[in-house]
């Protein structure tokens, strides 16, 4: 249907005594105008689905899980996707431009990639803070653990990103992180430290609430 309202489109151009250059170039911004106004109009229609109406069925539920998710804003962020989706879905009829068809695709797919990332944050939080609400969490804390999960996901988004920007597979770019990874520890040593305590203190158990701290070389007792 969209290929033949495109073919109408191209021959009233024609007949309108236009250029097959200055057909082209019309009928390009056309698509692009429709493009934009359809990727706008998909963003307000999926956040008006999912943040009015899931979000309204939601705070009518007297399941609390589910208010977590919509205060760690997941649908919010999920909705974000829906123009990038509609983008790529429409790219493929903008005609001899090869080179703005990639570009576009390059960025709509990094757009993609963050989005997801942002939205695998938000359900993890969630996650956490579900579990936080639940007895077993009662002197065990994950944090540790969850923000390990949260970095392991920004580095594969990040992967992903520059596999997007550079071409390479993703597989390629792993033979090569080694070097990267150690100037990352060099850098990042004091944080990475902290992590690596945090998830130690919580899955051994070592510090809970209400415990008695004392380290005089750095001035804590308490």
């Amino acid at each position: 249907m969209i290929d033949k309202l495109i073919e109408n489109y191209i021959l009233f151009l024609q007949n309108a005594g236009l250029s097959e250059k200055a057909v082209n170039n019309i009928e390009n911004l056309t698509i692009l105008a429709a493009m934009i106004l359809l990727a706008f109009l998909a963003d307000r229609l999926t956040k008006f689905i999912l943040i009015r109406i899931v979000g309204k069925v939601i705070k009518r539920s007297k399941n609390q899980y589910d208010d977590i998710l919509l205060k760690k804003k997941v649908f919010k962020r999920l909705a974000h996707i829906a123009p990038a989706l509609v983008i790529n879905a429409t790219i493929i009829y903008l005609a001899d431009a090869e080179s703005l068809v990639n570009f576009i695709k390059v960025l709509t797919n990094i757009y993609i990639v963050l989005v997801a990332a942002l939205v695998a944050d938000s359900i993890i939080g969630s996650l956490h803070e579900i579990y936080l609400q639940m007895p077993v969490s009662n002197g065990r804390n994950i944090k540790g653990y969850i923000q390990l999960v949260k970095i392991i996901v920004y580095i594969i988004g990040g992967l992903i990103i520059i596999s997007i920007l550079t071409g390479n597979p993703v597989s390629g770019l792993l033979a090569g992180i080694g070097a990267f990874a150690a100037v990352l520890m060099l850098i990042f040593k004091d944080t990475i430290l902290g992590l690596v305590a945090s998830i130690q203190l919580s899955g051994n158990k070592m510090v809970n609430v209400g415990d008695w701290i004392s380290m005089p070389k750095f001035g804590a007792d308490g």
